[in-house]
């Protein structure tokens, strides 16, 4: 029997564990898994080949401001002109995320709010870009170094360089 000398770094392995499972019941992989559930409807892509990834630590929506105000409209226009802002506020984030060549998409768990509209789900849908949400914080070194990618805190940030890839 021939001995191969393996060297573990432990730096690089990651152990989880879910409730009901017994020892006999786990495995070695040498990839990243992930226990997040992948954001999707009937269209949304469930699986990618030649993943470019990106870790994003901002929501895709549109800015809040920190001022207490209300907004009164009395027509329809109004409301429309609101939407179609909001609508082209996303797509120009979307189209910086698509523009770099990212098909998947993992985001950070925020504590301040959601990550994410439907408007947001839909219009990645569209681009094709798969998206798991909910990322916790703690895990987020971890998957970059796995995936040799940087963290993009700012969607005026992101360059191809910070990409991930998976085969």
């Amino acid at each position: 029997m021939r001995s191969v000398a393996t060297w573990l770094h432990l730096d690089v392995v990651s152990a989880g564990c879910c409730m009901g499972v017994i020892v006999d019941d786990t495995a070695w992989v040498k990839s990243l898994v992930f226990d997040k559930k992948i954001s999707h409807s009937a269209s949304r892509p469930t699986g990618v080949e030649n993943a470019k990834i990106v870790v994003i630590q901002f929501q895709i929506l549109t800015p809040k401001t920190d001022i207490e105000q209300s907004i009164v409209i009395s027509d329809y226009t109004q409301m429309d002109r609101i939407l179609k802002e909001e609508r082209n506020y996303i797509l120009g984030m979307i189209r910086k995320i698509k523009g770099i060549g990212c098909n998947v998409l993992l985001i950070q768990k925020s504590i301040h709010r959601d990550e994410m509209t439907d408007l947001s789900l839909n219009c990645l849908t569209q681009a094709k870009i798969l998206v798991i949400k909910d990322v916790e914080c703690v895990e987020i070194e971890f998957i970059t170094k796995t995936l040799n990618c940087l963290p993009v805190a700012n969607i005026e940030h992101f360059r191809a360089k910070k990409l991930g890839f998976a085969y």
